[in-house]
């Protein structure tokens, strides 16, 4: 996943097994000096961010976040999270 793009979006809360979104989002990539950061916008709620400035640890907030990179698609998980994103 890289740039700015248009895509398809799915969250899931996995430990309890319900999709809270399913359907089209902003992806942003910004890259500044070190530091990788991922903006998700789904519908109308608050951005979801994610960064890195290691490549391998990567956080929402004070949460880690397991992160993996499929070129045109990637899957975030954190705590009961789970967020894939394709890119169109």
């Amino acid at each position: 996943m890289k740039g700015r793009t248009h895509g398809h979006c799915k969250l899931s809360n996995v430990e309890v097994g319900r999709e809270l979104y399913n359907g089209n989002c902003s992806i942003k990539q910004e890259v500044t000096n070190n530091m990788n950061r991922y903006t998700i916008k789904m519908g109308n709620t608050e951005p979801f961010q994610f960064a890195t400035s290691d490549g391998s640890t990567w956080m929402h907030g004070p949460e880690e976040v397991k992160f993996r990179d499929r070129g045109d698609w990637g899957v975030f998980k954190w705590d009961d999270f789970r967020l894939e994103v394709h890119e169109d």
